[in-house]
Parts: structure tokens; C-alpha cells; sequence
């Protein structure tokens, strides 16, 4: 099991959870696990993936703001 295939899928499922809150519940997961995740990642997955990481890099960046 790659690292970069659970860190992407981390990322994923913290967008669609992100979606899903600002959707107000209307999102749905396409890939509800692990093997549906890795076996196809579509551009739609991919855009998922870079909400999901952004929401963390916005973590860190509001980390190092407060503790600067």
C-alpha cells in the first residue's frame, strides 16, 4: 500500500466531508472506500483531492499566523 495513495485518499474524503458540509448534505461520495479510491481517479477525484489539501495547508499556514 502506497503512502501517496492513503494521503490521497485522506485528502478525499476531507473534501467531500468539506463539500458535503457546504452542500448542506446534498454531496455525495462517489468512492466510499479505499479500493474503489485506488482503482480510478477521475479530474472530478483530482479537484476533490486539491480541496482536501487545501483545507490542511490553511491549517498549518493558520498555526504558524498564530503562533508567530
Amino acid at each position: 500500500m502506497a503512502l501517496s495513495a492513503v494521503v490521497g485518499f485522506l485528502f478525499y474524503a476531507t473534501g467531500c466531508l468539506l463539500l458535503k458540509i457546504l452542500t448542506l448534505g446534498r454531496y455525495e461520495m462517489a468512492l466510499k472506500d479505499f479500493a474503489s479510491f485506488k482503482s480510478g481517479k477521475s479530474i472530478q477525484v483530482m479537484s476533490i483531492i486539491a480541496i482536501g489539501a487545501s483545507v490542511y495547508i490553511a491549517i498549518i499556514a493558520f498555526i504558524v499566523y498564530v503562533t508567530s
